[in-house]
């Protein structure tokens, strides 16, 4: 018996790990750290508390010798306490959406905790941080486009780095976002008691427009008439949240519409990442979203086969 514990404790604890140190690939990397959490969760809702519980006590331990007290403090605060969050949802609420949201938010709210913590416990902004790191990584950028000629370059990535920083908030909603769906999609492929959430019938309701729209005009006030900064960067914020939900609502039109053609799931991953290899292929997912909302082609579809 305790050797069945043991085989399945680090079954856990190296799938987390793999995933946690998944990050460092290019466009999905940071669904790694998010889905790092599904191992216990699985593991929690058939009962086997001790198993995810030793885990995470024992990835935590790794990733001390590894990477250093800071980070596997955040790691803790960050990942398990929402594992733990995400767990107290799915007992207490049995709507997919109603799920992924509430779990999100929870992300988002101990985000904050953290920063509040290192700010207040060792005097650390994360801001600043941020802020050094960007302008550490846009300087070796722009050092590379001067020696290639196109100095304009330099200004065109401060300008970047000053936009991602003032989006902050809601490049952390989005990141909460797509991260909770994730780990509930692998919830349903693998905790088979979770109710399935079918990605290709996502569609933004119709009343969501407005919210962009009031997005773009805060946005305006606040850098064509002068309403003030707090406006604009309310803006940019309420406009990046919701872009990226009209970009999701693109992706799962098309997961649609392969699904119509019998395409494989395989091949449907495929396009997708095929498209978005492309420059433009964001924009026109986004693009499609949005259109979405006043041509409705699933409806036409439907009203087609029928």
């Amino acid at each position: 018996m305790q050797g069945k514990f043991l085989k399945k404790t680090a079954i856990i604890t190296g799938v987390s790990l793999a995933l946690v140190f998944f990050w460092k690939v290019p466009l999905v990397g940071a669904a790694g750290l998010f889905i790092s959490v599904a191992p216990q969760l699985i593991a929690l809702r058939k009962g086997r508390i001790a198993e995810a519980l030793v885990s995470w006590a024992v990835l935590l331990a790794i990733l001390y010798f590894i990477v250093g007290g800071t980070v596997s403090a955040l790691y803790a605060v960050l990942f398990v306490g929402y594992g733990l969050w995400y767990r107290k949802v799915l007992l207490i609420s049995d709507n997919p959406a109603g799920r992924i949201i509430t779990a999100a938010a929870g992300w988002v709210f101990l985000v904050a905790a953290a920063a509040a913590g290192l700010y207040y416990l060792k005097g650390v902004n994360i801001m600043e941080q941020l802020f050094i790191a960007l302008r550490s990584s846009g300087g070796n950028l722009s050092a590379v486009y001067i020696d290639a000629g196109l100095p304009h370059m330099e200004n065109y990535i401060a300008n970047i780095i000053s936009l991602f920083l003032r989006a902050f908030a809601g490049a952390t909603a989005s990141i909460a976002l797509a991260g909770s769906l994730f780990v509930y999609l692998v919830l349903c492929r693998y905790g088979k008691e979770y109710p399935a959430v079918a990605v290709e019938n996502f569609r933004m309701p119709d009343e969501m427009i407005w919210v962009l729209l009031g997005g773009a005009l805060f946005f305006v006030a606040g850098s064509r008439l002068g309403v003030g900064g707090i406006f604009e960067t309310a803006g940019i914020n309420i406009g990046l949240l919701m872009l990226v939900l009209y970009f999701a609502s693109g992706i799962s039109l098309s997961l649609f519409f392969m699904k119509q053609w019998n395409f494989s799931p395989f091949i449907r991953i495929v396009l997708i990442f095929v498209v978005l290899f492309f420059s433009g292929g964001i924009y026109l997912f986004t693009a499609a979203g949005i259109a979405d909302v006043w041509l409705d082609f699933r409806k036409k579809r439907d009203m087609q086969e029928s």
